[in-house]
Parts: C-alpha cells; sequence; structure tokens
C-alpha cells in the first residue's frame, strides 16, 4: 500500500506501508493496549470491529495492485491511498 500526497508545488511524497505492517497494527496485542482515552464511544466502536475480517480484507486487496482506495483533494493538495 502507498499513500501519495501531491502539493501544489509541484512536490510529491510518496510513504509506502507494507502490509505486513498494517497486520500488525491490527494484531489483538497492539490494539488491546491503544488507549483511547476517557473517550467511551471510540472504545465502543472498536470492540464492535471484526479485526479477523479487516485482515483477510487487506490480504484479498494485495491482489489489486494499482487500485485507488481513497482520494482527497484540497485547494493545497491532493492525497491517494492506492494499493
Amino acid at each position: 500500500m502507498r499513500v501519495y500526497i501531491q502539493y501544489d508545488n509541484g512536490k510529491e511524497m510518496i510513504i509506502p506501508v507494507p502490509s505486513w505492517c498494517m497486520r500488525a497494527v491490527l494484531n489483538k496485542h497492539v490494539l488491546g493496549r491503544i488507549k483511547m482515552g476517557n473517550n467511551k464511544k471510540a472504545q465502543e466502536m472498536l470492540q464492535c470491529i471484526d479485526w479477523q475480517d479487516v485482515k483477510r480484507l487487506l490480504q484479498e486487496l494485495k491482489g489489486y495492485k494499482g487500485l485507488k482506495l481513497i482520494e482527497v483533494e484540497s485547494k493545497e493538495e491532493r492525497i491517494i491511498i492506492e494499493i
């Protein structure tokens, strides 16, 4: 997965995010250590997510190289998240 950031002045930044890194973050041991402070709503939302399904979906997306997941444009920059 890559994050592309293109600025109006012509500069571009590419941030590679390896799939193993994404799976490691979604590990239940890592997620269990994330502190959401006193934000009860965020904690409830995190508990409702089936992280095993999310990991399987990320694994499936590896077969779709070049697919743009998100493209956001503002006055100063354009951000693209692509597999």
